[in-house]
C-alpha cells in the first residue's frame, strides 16, 4: 500500500445500490475456452453494496499556492484543502523536483503500463480540486470547485450539515483531469461532503462504483468495484460478484468481498481478478485452471505461509501455528477510532487459550504476551503478511484460520462477538 496515499477515514457502509435489471443486448458475450476476459465497465453513483472509506478535509490558510484562485466576494475567514486526483502523478512530480527520492516499485510499474505518461503529467492545480471553508452571514459554509476551473465564485455554496452517508442524496458532481491513454482530459464524478454525526469536521468521500456486466457460457453475471480509498483512481480496489448465474444477491457480506489476485467463481470455473483500470473503465478477470492448489486469504482456500517479526523481535512463522486455530486480526485507530484496538483485546480475553492470536497494525502498540502477538506492518520483514492478509492501509478485517490451514472466516473486528462463537466455541465449532 502507499502510505502517502493514507487518509484518516471512516468505514461507512452505503447502500441505495441500483438493482440489476435484465442486461442489454450489447453486454460482451464470452466463452470458458477464453482464458483472459476484459470487460468494459459502467459508472454508477455512489458506492452500491461496497464500502467506501470518507476522509476529513483539514482547512489551512491560503498561502503559498503555484496558481490563483478566484475566491467568493461574501464569505470572511476563508480557509483552504485540496483533493488529489493522480497519485501517481503527483508523486512522480514530488520525485522529479527530488532527485534523491526514490521511484517506487508502484510508479515504476504505472510507467511500464502506460497509466502513467511521464511527459502527459496533469498541472498542479489540474491535479487537485480546491475546496474552501468560511463563514457567511455567521454560518460555516464550504465551497467546492465542481468544473475544477480555479474559480470558486461559481460553485454553490453549501452549508456545513451532517450528512445522510447512506443515501445518494445530496451527491455533488466533480469534474476532475486525468489521463486517458493519449493527452489529459477531462472527466467527472460525485463527490459527498458533510459532518459526521456530532463532529465538526468536514469529511468528503468519492462516491462512486463500477459494474462489469457480462456473459460467460451463456449465463450472465455482473461484477461490481469500488475504490476503498477517498481516491478519483483505483488505488484499492475490492470487488463483489453481484450477481451470478441471473441470481442477484441482496447483499454483500464481508467474505464475499474480494480483492485484486483473488478469485471469482463463475458456475464451473474460477477466474482471478487480475485488475480494474486505473479509472475503472474496464476490468481484466484470467482463468484459473488449477485452483485447488491455489492459497490466498478468501474464505474456502489455503492461507498462504508466512513469516514476520513480532514487536517483541520473536519471528513468527505460519507452519508452527496449525495445531489450534489462527486468528489474524487488523485493527486501525484511523481518526482517533479505538475500537477496533479494543475489539482485539476483548478477543484476547474471551479466546486467547483456544486460538492463535495476531495482532497486525501500524506502532508498536504493545509487546507480546501468551495470549496475543503483535505485528507492526511497517517493519519492512513484514511486507509479505501485509500484502497476504491486510492489503490496505487502514484495515478492520479479522480473518480466521482452521487447523487444516484453510481459510474458514472473514469479519468486521468489531463484529467478533457474533462470528467467533460458531467459529471456535466448542459447542458450535464448525472448524
Amino acid at each position: 500500500m502507499k502510505k502517502s496515499f493514507h487518509q484518516i477515514g471512516l468505514f461507512l457502509l452505503l447502500i441505495g445500490f441500483i438493482s440489476c435489471t435484465e442486461p442489454p443486448d450489447e453486454i460482451a458475450h464470452f466463452s470458458s475456452d477464453q482464458d483472459t476476459l476484459i470487460i468494459a465497465t459502467k459508472l454508477h453513483k455512489g458506492a452500491g453494496k461496497l464500502e467506501r472509506i470518507f476522509g476529513p478535509l483539514r482547512f489551512k490558510e491560503i498561502s503559498d499556492l503555484s496558481y490563483p484562485l478566484k475566491l467568493p466576494t461574501n464569505l470572511t475567514d476563508i480557509k483552504h484543502t485540496s483533493k488529489v486526483v493522480d497519485y501517481d502523478a503527483g508523486w512522480y512530480k514530488r520525485h522529479r523536483n527530488d532527485e534523491g527520492l526514490k521511484l517506487p516499485p508502484f510508479i515504476i510499474e504505472a510507467i511500464s503500463d502506460n497509466t502513467l505518461d511521464t511527459t502527459q503529467l496533469p498541472t498542479e492545480e489540474q491535479n487537485q480540486i480546491d475546496i474552501i471553508t468560511g463563514i457567511q452571514d455567521s454560518v460555516q459554509v464550504f465551497v467546492l470547485d465542481e468544473n475544477n476551473n480555479q474559480d470558486l465564485t461559481d460553485d454553490s455554496v453549501r452549508m456545513y450539515q451532517p450528512m445522510n452517508w447512506y443515501s445518494n442524496e445530496n451527491l455533488i458532481k466533480s469534474v476532475f483531469h486525468r489521463y486517458n491513454g493519449d493527452k489529459i482530459v477531462k472527466d467527472s464524478t460525485w463527490v459527498k461532503v458533510g459532518t459526521l454525526g456530532s463532529n465538526p469536521m468536514l469529511f468528503l468521500g468519492v462516491a462512486q462504483y463500477v459494474t462489469a456486466d457480462f456473459y460467460l457460457d451463456g449465463q450472465f453475471y455482473q461484477l461490481g468495484a469500488a475504490d476503498f480509498q477517498t481516491s478519483y483512481t483505483y488505488l484499492e480496489p475490492k470487488f463483489a460478484l453481484l450477481t451470478g448465474n441471473s441470481v442477484v444477491k441482496d447483499s454483500v457480506l464481508l467474505k464475499d468481498i474480494l480483492y485484486p489476485n483473488e478469485f471469482a467463481r463463475l458456475n464451473t470455473h474460477y477466474y482471478r481478478i487480475d485488475k480494474v483500470s486505473k479509472y475503472g473503465d474496464y476490468i481484466t478477470l484470467i482463468k484459473e485452471h488449477d485452483f485447488r492448489a491455489q492459497t490466498g486469504s478468501q474464505v474456502g482456500i489455503k492461507a498462504p505461509a508466512f513469516t514476520a517479526v513480532s514487536t517483541a523481535g520473536d519471528t513468527i512463522v505460519s507452519s508452527n501455528m496449525h495445531d489450534k486455530p489462527l486468528l489474524i486480526a487488523n485493527s486501525c485507530g484511523c481518526g482517533g477510532d479505538m475500537r477496533s484496538l479494543e475489539a482485539y483485546d476483548e478477543m484476547i480475553g474471551q479466546y486467547g487459550k483456544q486460538a492463535y492470536m495476531i495482532n497486525i497494525d501500524t506502532g508498536k502498540r504493545g509487546l507480546d504476551t501468551e495470549e496475543g502477538i503483535y505485528i507492526d506492518m511497517e517493519d519492512a520483514p513484514n511486507r509479505n503478511l501485509y500484502d497476504q492478509f491486510r492489503k490496505t492501509y487502514c484495515s478492520r478485517v479479522c480473518y480466521v484460520i482452521d487447523e487444516n490451514n484453510t481459510v474458514v472466516g472473514k469479519f468486521n473486528i468489531t463484529d467478533w462477538q457474533d462470528e467467533l462463537p460458531s467459529l471456535l466455541d466448542s459447542e458450535g465449532r464448525t472448524i
